[in-house]
């Protein structure tokens, strides 16, 4: 895989929604390294191998951590299995932004931090729920972020 750095930023695969989030990490002030990780394919899928190979890359880069940008509302048995054996790693994503109170996967399973705005939904003991998806950033100027993806980040930034 080709990278790119700047700005402490490793960037594989830059894809628009994952810029979006380092410059939420950004605009927060976070000093610390971002690393990304595209698990989109070739073709533009996302194959549970492609997920599993990035947080194998980011085990194998001691980074223990990762925000998982993406959300399917089929159970997958094979990356239960593998978050729940690799304990190291700290997964946080977050729940679907459309409000129609049905649990997005891997947000749903137990081993996995997960942060939304959806009242309906049976949160576990270790998620974040929030009043809802917007943050305001005061830094140099006002900016508004709507989503819970940057609610994800955010519950992993702060923990």
């Amino acid at each position: 895989m080709e990278k790119n750095t700047t700005n402490n930023t490793l960037c594989y695969n830059n894809i628009s929604h994952g810029d979006k989030l380092i410059n939420f990490i950004k605009k927060l002030s976070y000093s610390g390294d971002i690393y990304y990780y595209a698990a989109v394919n070739d073709k533009g899928y996302i194959s549970t191998d492609n997920i599993i190979d990035g947080l194998e890359w980011m085990i194998e880069n001691d980074i223990e951590r990762v925000n998982i940008s993406l959300s399917s509302k089929l159970h997958n048995e094979e990356l239960e299995q593998w978050i729940q054996e690799h304990e190291k790693i700290q997964i946080y994503c977050s729940y679907n932004n459309y409000y129609n109170s049905v649990a997005d996967y891997p947000a749903m399973y137990s081993d996995v931090v997960a942060s939304g705005s959806d009242n309906r939904l049976n949160y576990k003991d270790c998620d974040e729920r929030y009043a809802n998806n917007r943050v305001l950033v005061i830094n140099n100027g006002l900016e508004l972020f709507v989503g819970n993806s940057y609610l994800s980040v955010y519950t992993m930034l702060k923990r």
